[in-house]
């Protein structure tokens, strides 16, 4: 489609709305189902604030980068790669997802399966966004 270097940037952020989506859902099944107590044994705490740390300083970047701009220092052209912190960003967030699905009852082998598998695929997709928009 002609987008080049921005498809990495659309396609990281496409790979992060559908973390962010399935987190939500597996979060209020986590709740729904009753395994709230379990995944805060299986580490979601620790997760969830690593997750909000990394999204911390990638919010903080981008305030500095607009409040400087004005001030004729330009963050926007030093930016380390968007698509990379990004795809960070979610990767973070599907870390949390992690205790939630270990919480679940099922066996070790299948939810570590089920994590290669998801991340995989959220891989392709990445990589076919990319693809089909350069």
């Amino acid at each position: 489609m002609g987008l080049e270097g921005n498809s990495l940037t659309i396609a990281s952020h496409t790979v992060m709305v559908l973390i962010l989506s399935t987190l939500i859902w597996r979060a209020l099944k986590c709740v729904a189902f009753g395994h709230g107590e379990e995944a805060m044994r299986r580490g979601l705490l620790p997760a969830i604030a690593i997750c909000a740390t990394a999204l911390i300083i990638e919010r903080l970047y981008y305030v500095a980068a607009r409040v400087l701009k004005v001030r004729g220092l330009d963050l926007w052209s030093m930016h380390p790669a968007p698509e990379t912190l990004s795809l960070i960003v979610g990767i973070g967030f599907y870390g949390i997802m992690v205790p939630i699905l270990r919480a679940s009852g099922q066996p070790a082998a299948r939810t570590k399966m089920r994590i290669c598998a998801e991340v995989l695929s959220l891989f392709l997709i990445w990589a076919m966004t990319v693809v089909v928009l350069y």
